[in-house]
């Protein structure tokens, strides 16, 4: 039996539709994740979000091809990293800071509105190790 092959060469135009289909979606599940309050899920989606950024996505500042490269690089990375211990820094909208803190190897969670509160609650739990 003879197989085909077909080969599709990408135009810009579906390059652009695949790239706005990629936005639509990160979209979506950052808004599924934020009415679920999952804000381990929603800090993962926004850090793709940013790195789409980074890339050019948003300004076209760089190649499309060499954007997806290095966002997919960047994914995976993350990926590599997701059972690891997660700190960040929040400012939200009206200045104020607040501390998140994550490990999903014990699925324990802070927040906290100060940096060394964070600090003690890694040590007294032994997380990150």
């Amino acid at each position: 039996m003879n197989s085909i092959l077909h080969s599709h060469s990408s135009t810009p135009a579906t390059a652009q539709q695949h790239l706005n289909n990629m936005s639509a979606s990160l979209a979506r599940r950052i808004e599924v994740a934020r009415t679920n309050n999952n804000h381990a899920l929603l800090s993962q989606l926004q850090k793709e979000r940013q790195i789409l950024e980074e890339a050019g996505y948003a300004t076209g500042s760089r190649s499309k091809l060499g954007g997806l490269q290095q966002f997919f690089r960047q994914v995976v990375t993350a990926m590599q990293n997701a059972d690891k211990l997660h700190v960040e820094k929040i400012v939200n909208e009206s200045g104020e800071t607040w501390w998140y803190a994550h490990d999903p190897r014990t699925d324990k969670t802070l927040w906290s509105d100060t940096q060394s509160e964070v600090v003690k609650w890694i040590e007294d739990n032994n997380l990150g190790r």
